[in-house]
């Protein structure tokens, strides 16, 4: 099995290499790598050098607490901050609290080797997915603490499977496991893998940032005053569309649209051009503009604030490969409708079960299922204090993920 997990790999590098001559980001993903181990700071004696791998912006948004937290209570204490993605490193490549912050070499007995003789880094945190066995086995061997944080489990993964020794052996190298519920301890706890749960640390998260202050000069005066506002974040094409025929509905002539299509590369930006050819766009907003009830945010980083602005939102990916984060909504404890595709998120099953969550099967319900909710005060309310009041009662996993990896390292 390591063979063809090794064979993998390289032929994956070898397709995005393939792709990175027409794909703008495949060329990140490829450039990005090739400089890693240049102009490596030497590390202080004292130095405590804490390294935390995430795949993407969603991950790092799930460890930033935990991350912050840690650089306080270790004296002396710095990070290196990798990602898999481009969606994370271009994001946060300058993110202040870091020493270095890289894409992550592809998993290889060599690359390890070169990272930890690179960075040595005392400690390694990794986020939700991302269980790399050469990294992992390589932190083992040289007894550097490595912790999985708000982790969850199928049987469907490859770690339970006929084939998957391998991989879980890769899982007993964490010096601890957290996961978020108790049916991912009880699977691992069947293959012999300890873990403790300690929840999911996107409630904190996300808590944390409906909790900042935000000003946006732009979305202010697009949304002026006593306007309702949905939001539609992290949307797809076929989701457009259904967009464009619920506005052409004309639902009511005071409502508001924001629009946070999840790809923003030339095509997908031209496409919501034609479908909405009277919109504004974010990045190039003037007051002095003709006025139109049609936002689209074409830049990234902001939709987690923007749902403050809506009464309503709808979160795309669930009619595609999977869902995005709903939790960014749901904790501004309004109405959030999703498609079936979400069987990844726990929370948001949950949620469609407590009524705070709205499951979406098909276009018709698309367009009936917002209409309603938004001509219902009574059904918004409800839905909305359902979502506010679960985020708060699942709130508290970077204290005890903190509380976890502090006992481990005896500080």
């Amino acid at each position: 099995m390591q063979f063809f997990y090794s064979f993998s790999l390289k032929f994956y590098h070898f397709l995005i290499w393939l792709i990175s001559f027409k794909n703008e980001k495949a060329k990140k993903w490829i450039n990005g790598r090739k400089n890693v181990f240049e102009n490596i700071e030497l590390k202080k004696d004292d130095e405590f050098v804490i390294w935390m791998h995430c795949a993407s912006l969603g991950e790092f948004e799930q460890g930033k607490p935990v991350i912050e937290e840690l650089l306080k209570k270790v004296n002396n204490s710095s990070l290196i901050l990798s990602f898999f993605s481009p969606s994370g490193y271009e994001y946060k490549k300058d993110y202040h609290q870091a020493k270095r912050v890289l894409y992550l070499p592809l998993d290889s007995k060599q690359n390890a080797r070169k990272w930890f003789d690179a960075f040595e880094p005392n400690m390694f945190l990794s986020i939700k997915y991302e269980i790399w066995p050469f990294y992992l086995a390589e932190a083992r061997k040289r007894s550097i603490p490595s912790f999985l944080i708000s982790a969850t489990f199928r049987k469907s993964q490859v770690y339970f499977s006929i084939f998957g020794s391998f991989f879980r052996s890769s899982l007993k190298c964490f010096e601890n496991v957290m996961v978020q519920d108790q049916s991912s301890l009880l699977l691992l706890e069947k293959f012999g893998i300890e873990s403790v749960v300690t929840g999911d640390t996107r409630f904190d998260r996300v808590a944390e940032i409906k909790n900042e202050k935000f000003e946006d000069n732009t979305i202010n005066d697009f949304v002026a005053e006593n306007e309702k506002v949905v939001v539609f974040g992290s949307t797809y094409s076929q989701e457009h569309k259904w967009i464009q025929g619920l506005i052409n509905k004309k639902i009511s002539t005071n409502y508001k649209f924001i629009i946070a299509p999840h790809n923003l590369d030339e095509n997908a930006l031209e496409e919501l051009d034609e479908l909405f050819p009277t919109a504004l766009k974010y990045s190039n907003y003037q007051q002095e503009q003709v006025k139109s009830e049609i936002l689209i945010i074409d830049t990234i980083g902001l939709l987690s604030r923007i749902y403050r602005y809506a009464m309503l939102a709808y979160v795309g990916g669930g009619f595609g490969g999977g869902l995005h984060n709903s939790l960014e909504a749901v904790a501004y404890g309004i109405p959030v409708l999703v498609g079936p595709n979400h069987r990844k998120f726990h929370e948001v099953q949950t949620l469609i079960d407590q009524n705070g969550i709205l499951e979406l099967k098909n276009e018709n319900e698309f367009n009936n299922k917002i209409i309603e909710i938004l001509n219902s005060s009574k059904l918004s309310s409800s839905m909305g204090n359902t979502n506010r009041d679960y985020t708060h009662q699942m709130k508290g996993a970077t204290e005890k993920s903190v509380s976890q990896i502090l006992n481990k390292l005896n500080v």
